[in-house]
């Protein structure tokens, strides 16, 4: 948990070296000094234990990398043998600042972002959801309670909110002003805060800050009862994928998710909740899952949200998709073709909705911004979803499989289509 400048708690995997990517910066500081932390390449003392609760054990050396950002760190750690799998909590500690032992409270580690295991791209960015998805509009099963420091329950997702944003307090979020923050400030604050009796908030990525907009909503796309004093931009804790000084955030007023320097000032809204990373279903396996139920018609099911994706984009086809060629259909002429698809043994195939089709990108990938070895051949373009835009019926929701953004778009003009089914779970 992080409270305070306490110890960074992470997963560990069982092997005897891990590689980590860290979203967001790292460093060791005093607990009483507000001063600019020293390098991470200082930290000279690693522990790990192998589960939550009990005591660490020296687990060899670290060696660490700025990737030149500032925003992204990848560690490579030598494990001992005695420190066992998935279970396990990694705590970073710098040794020179404990002058009267490893548990002096007066120094630890600072971490701000969340953790993949693994550095197959320059971001570190969550790949995808960690919970159910919600519907993209006509959002529901939040339960708002507390006064003067609300929390927002999300019954589809698990994930609680911070009921105001930040600088805003009370039933309403009437009392104060909402603040604005650069990336690293909104990162720290976070980090930092005590609200309704919790102590474990984090600045949400990308994909749980998407969860909570409504797309069947416009000015704001959010339900304001549940989320009063919600407009504009607010930051996520996902870096763009190429250019780490970019990062996304949702704007609110219309709910399209894009990026902006993370030297600007946005607004702020905290999340809580454990993750489960990286995403696998309960037999343990990994998120995506290829097969081939008919010949060269592959589909992907997805063990975190029960989808089942067409396993090639529209007019492609074969085991890797390397047949056909790519089709492009105004809005209207997506919604048929999903409609009437017959692929892989099925015939309910639907065009999804914004939050199914964003929930397949991949935000540390670009060009594809996709996972390449589920979806192969993806173009590299913008996709259309079934989602109508609240603010005008010429438009409709798409996602751009080049970059990860999100927005709406004229009906008319062609999109590629990729159609996604439900399997009753």
């Amino acid at each position: 948990m992080l409270r305070s400048l306490d110890d960074l708690l992470a997963r560990i995997v069982g092997s005897s070296t891990v590689t980590m990517c860290l979203l967001g910066s790292i460093s060791v500081v005093p607990a009483a000094s507000c001063d600019a932390p020293p390098p991470l390449d200082h930290a000279s003392r690693v522990s790990a234990a192998p589960a939550a609760g009990t005591s660490p054990q020296p687990a060899g050396s670290l060696s660490a990398t700025d990737l030149g950002t500032g925003s992204v760190v990848r560690l490579t750690l030598d494990l001992p043998p005695a420190i066992p799998g998935p279970a396990g909590v990694l705590i970073l500690r710098r040794e020179d600042d404990f002058p009267q032992g490893p548990d002096d409270s007066r120094a630890s580690t600072v971490f701000r972002g969340p953790i993949r295991t693994g550095c197959d791209d320059a971001s570190g960015g969550a790949p995808g959801p960690r919970f159910p998805l919600p519907p993209a509009a006509g959002r529901a099963g939040f339960v708002r309670a507390g006064d003067p420091e609300p929390l927002v329950t999300d019954g589809v997702t698990g994930l609680v909110w911070q009921g105001c944003p930040a600088g805003r307090s009370g039933r309403d979020c009437a009392t104060g002003d909402s603040a604005v923050h650069d990336w690293p400030e909104a990162l720290a604050w976070c980090d930092r805060l005590r609200w309704g009796g919790h102590e474990d908030w984090r600045l949400p990525d990308r994909y749980e800050l998407m969860s909570i907009v409504d797309h069947g909503r416009v000015g704001p796309a959010i339900d304001t009862a549940v989320f009063p004093e919600t407009s504009d931009h607010f930051w996520s804790s996902s870096p763009f994928s190429t250019v780490p000084q970019l990062v996304w955030l949702v704007y609110f007023d219309s709910g399209n998710m894009s990026y902006f320097d993370r030297e600007g000032r946005r607004f702020v809204r905290c999340v809580r909740g454990p993750p489960a990373w990286p995403p696998r279903d309960a037999a343990g396996r990994e998120r995506f899952r290829r097969a081939e139920p008919a010949p060269g018609q592959p589909v992907v099911a997805d063990a975190v949200t029960g989808l089942v994706w067409q396993g090639c984009a529209a007019g492609l086809g074969g085991r890797d998709c390397s047949a056909g060629a790519a089709a492009m259909h105004p809005w209207e002429d997506a919604v048929s073709t999903c409609d009437g698809l017959v692929w892989g043994g099925h015939a309910d195939w639907r065009l999804p909705d914004s939050r199914e089709l964003d929930s397949i990108v991949d935000a540390g990938r670009r060009s594809p911004a996709i996972d390449p070895d589920a979806f192969p051949a993806t173009p590299v373009g913008w996709f259309w979803s079934a989602v109508v835009y609240a603010g005008g019926s010429t438009h409709a929701w798409h996602v751009n499989f080049s970059s990860g953004h999100v927005a709406n778009f004229d009906k008319v003009l062609p999109c590629h289509v990729r159609c996604v089914r439900s399997e009753p779970r």
